[in-house]
C-alpha cells in the first residue's frame, strides 16, 4: 500500500514538473508571439508609409516630366523663332556690308593713292638726306683711310730700313760672337779676356785706374813674382787691400751647354764645379794676404758671367759656400763684384 501510494505521489509530481516546464514553454512561446506580432505590425506600417512616399513621388515625377515636356516644346518655339530671327540679322547685315563696301572701296582707293603719294614724295626727300649725310660720314672717312694707308706705306719703309739696319746688327753681333767664341776656346786668349772684363767692371763701377785700383801689380817681396800678380789690387778706405783675380773655366761649361745628352751634360757640369773650385784652391795656395799690404784674409775670384756660377751651383748647390769656408776664396760675378765696388767707390 505504501508503495503504491509512493508510486501516485511520484507521478503527482513529476506531473507538477511537467506542468510547470510547459507553462513555462508557453508564457516564452506567447512572449515571442506577442513580439513577432508587434514587430509584423511596426513593418507593415514602415510598408505603407514607403507606399504613400512613392507614390507621392511618383506623382512629382509626373508633374516634373509634363513641366518638362512643356518646356522643351517652348525651348523648340524659341529656337526656331531664334533661327528665323538670325536669318533675317544675315541677310540685313550682307545688305549693309556690300553698301559699306561699295563705298569705302572707293575712298579707300582714293586716301591710299594720296598716302602712297605723300610716302613717295617723303621718301624721296629722306632719300637725299640719307644720300647727303652718308655723304659726309664717307668723306672723313675716306680721308682718313688716305692718310692711314699712307701711314702704313712709310711704316713699311721704316721697317724694310730699320730691318737692314737690324740684319747689319746682328750680323756684326755674330761676328763678334764667332770672335768671342774664338777667344773662349783659346787659353791664353780666354784669359785675356777674363782680365779685360774685369777692368771693365772695375771702370763701370766708378773706381779710377791707379787711384782706386791697380792692375797686375807684381807683388813685392813673393818668392816667385811672376807667379804672384793678381789681376787687381783695389784699395779700400781705411788702406785696407782687396786682391781680385779673373778665372774663366769654359770648356766643360762650353761642352755642358752645346750637348744635347742629360747624362753627358751632368757629367761636364761636374767637371766644370771641379775646375772652378780647383782654381779657388790654387788662389787660397798662394797666400795673398801674406804678401800684399794691407790684404784682408781672403781673396775675390772673378767669373766674368753669372751662368758660370749658376752651372757649378747648379751641381755643387755649396760650392760657394766651401770655397770661403776652406780656402777663404770669395766667388764674384758681375753683379756681386760691382755692388761690393760701388760701395767702396762710394766711400
Amino acid at each position: 500500500m505504501e508503495s503504491v501510494i509512493g508510486i501516485v505521489v511520484s507521478l503527482v509530481a513529476g506531473a507538477g514538473a511537467a506542468y510547470a516546464v510547459l507553462r513555462s514553454r508557453s508564457v516564452r512561446l506567447e512572449t515571442q508571439l506577442d513580439e513577432r506580432t508587434r514587430q509584423l505590425k511596426t513593418a507593415i506600417r514602415e510598408r505603407d508609409e514607403e507606399r504613400d512616399k512613392r507614390e507621392g513621388l511618383s506623382e512629382k515625377l509626373s508633374n516634373a516630366q509634363a513641366e518638362l515636356s512643356g518646356y522643351e516644346s517652348s525651348q523648340k518655339e524659341r529656337e526656331k523663332a531664334n533661327e528665323q530671327r538670325r536669318a533675317e540679322l544675315d541677310t540685313h547685315f550682307k545688305g549693309l556690308a556690300s553698301e559699306v563696301l561699295k563705298s569705302s572701296t572707293d575712298e579707300f582707293r582714293k586716301q591710299a593713292a594720296e598716302q602712297f603719294k605723300q610716302q613717295q614724295e617723303l621718301a624721296d626727300s629722306d632719300l637725299k638726306a640719307r644720300q647727303t649725310a652718308v655723304q659726309n660720314l664717307v668723306n672723313p672717312v675716306r680721308e682718313s683711310l688716305d692718310k692711314l694707308r699712307k701711314h702704313v706705306d712709310d711704316s713699311d719703309k721704316e721697317r724694310v730700313a730699320d730691318n737692314t739696319k737690324i740684319s747689319q746688327s746682328v750680323d756684326g753681333l755674330m761676328a763678334e760672337t764667332n770672335g768671342l767664341r774664338k777667344i773662349l776656346h783659346n787659353p791664353q786668349l780666354r784669359g785675356q779676356w777674363g782680365e779685360q772684363h774685369l777692368h771693365n767692371v772695375l771702370d763701370a763701377a766708378g773706381m779710377e785706374q791707379h787711384v782706386d785700383y791697380f792692375k797686375q801689380d807684381t807683388v813685392s817681396g813673393a818668392p816667385d813674382a811672376a807667379w804672384m800678380r793678381p789681376d787687381a789690387q783695389v784699395k779700400i778706405p781705411g788702406g785696407a787691400t782687396v786682391v781680385i783675380d779673373a778665372k774663366t773655366p769654359h770648356d766643360s761649361y762650353d761642352q755642358a751647354m752645346r750637348s744635347t745628352n742629360g747624362q753627358e751634360q751632368s757629367r761636364l757640369l761636374a767637371e766644370h764645379a771641379a775646375a772652378l773650385a780647383k782654381h779657388a784652391q790654387e788662389l787660397a795656395g798662394r797666400n795673398y794676404a801674406q804678401w800684399v799690404e794691407g790684404s784682408p784674409d781672403f781673396v775675390m775670384m772673378y767669373v766674368p758671367t753669372d751662368p758660370m756660377l749658376d752651372a757649378a751651383i747648379k751641381v755643387e748647390p755649396t760650392i760657394w759656400q766651401e770655397t770661403w769656408q776652406r780656402h777663404r776664396v770669395l766667388i764674384t760675378t758681375p753683379g756681386l763684384l760691382i755692388a761690393f765696388l760701388r760701395t767702396v767707390a762710394l766711400a
